[in-house]
């Protein structure tokens, strides 16, 4: 229960979606480049996941979606007060305020302005193995054989890229106790920049953090 990246969105825990496509990107993210594709078709009785433990559902990309996805990235526990969580995922539309707000680009009055004609594209993490066991059921599982180009609208902004590599070259300098001219030459020969600078790869989609350590 506790693989993957730490402070995701809704917890480190098991997280389901409605869009296959979202799985497969997932599946295909560099860090999973010698591990098997193996999306799965799964079947989750939520209304008893309702009625028997504590569950949290976000209607929409409001200000307490934005505040418990902020406190997840930054490393609170909040999460742990749920079983399973259900909410808007930090998909192309919304990657890019999420983006500036991180940056302090933006306040979050302008951040929520933006977000609030999009509607979520729901994403289920579940906290609890008990509910894995009696509510899950698996149907199906196949590997992934077809590997396509994504659509232009998951290209990372330039604009965007450039802030996101500052911000990760003065981490990696702090990190490592060395100067901003040492770190950024060790991050521009790196395979993390190699794999960021590929679309397709949607490594840009991950945290400054992430990149740091990867």
């Amino acid at each position: 229960m506790l693989a993957g990246r730490p402070n995701p969105d809704s917890g480190r825990r098991f997280y389901l979606t409605a869009v296959p496509e979202k799985a497969v990107s997932l599946a295909l993210r560099p860090m999973n480049a010698r591990k098997p594709g193996l999306p799965s078709t799964r079947e989750l009785d939520f209304e008893t996941v309702k009625s028997g433990w504590r569950v949290k559902v976000f209607e929409a990309y409001d200000e307490e979606w934005l505040d418990f996805v902020m406190a997840c990235r930054r490393g609170s526990s909040v999460w742990e007060r749920y079983g399973a969580v259900q909410g808007g995922t930090v998909d192309d539309s919304v990657f890019v305020t999420m983006e500036l707000y991180t940056a302090g680009l933006i306040d979050k009055d302008e951040a929520l302005t933006r977000l609030a004609s999009l509607k979520p594209s729901v994403q289920i993490c579940i906290h609890e193995q008990e509910i894995i066991e009696r509510c899950l059921r698996l149907k199906e599982m196949n590997a992934i054989s077809d590997v396509s180009e994504p659509p232009e609208s998951q290209a990372p902004n330039p604009m965007l890229m450039q802030m996101k590599y500052s911000r990760v070259i003065r981490l990696l300098a702090k990190t490592l106790q060395i100067g901003i001219p040492d770190a950024l030459d060790l991050f521009y020969r790196s395979e993390t920049y190699r794999n960021i600078s590929e679309p397709r790869n949607l490594l840009h989609n991950m945290g400054d953090l992430y990149l740091v350590f990867s």
